[in-house]
């Protein structure tokens, strides 16, 4: 959630501007209550789709 996000790697990474690790850091945004959700990872993917296309 929001709170796990502020103190994150993914957050980190973005704000030093290391773009070409974010989809990796994306990848591992797929738990909900500690369990790995499958609309969650199909979710992230088509997101790492969107972040790698080009603009």
């Amino acid at each position: 959630g929001v709170e796990a996000f502020k103190s994150s790697t993914l957050l980190k990474l973005l704000n030093q501007k290391k773009y070409q690790e974010v989809p990796n850091q994306l990848r591992r945004w797929v738990h909900s209550g500690g369990a790995e959700v499958g609309g969650l990872k199909n979710r992230r993917e088509k997101e790492i789709k969107l972040w790698l296309a080009p603009l």
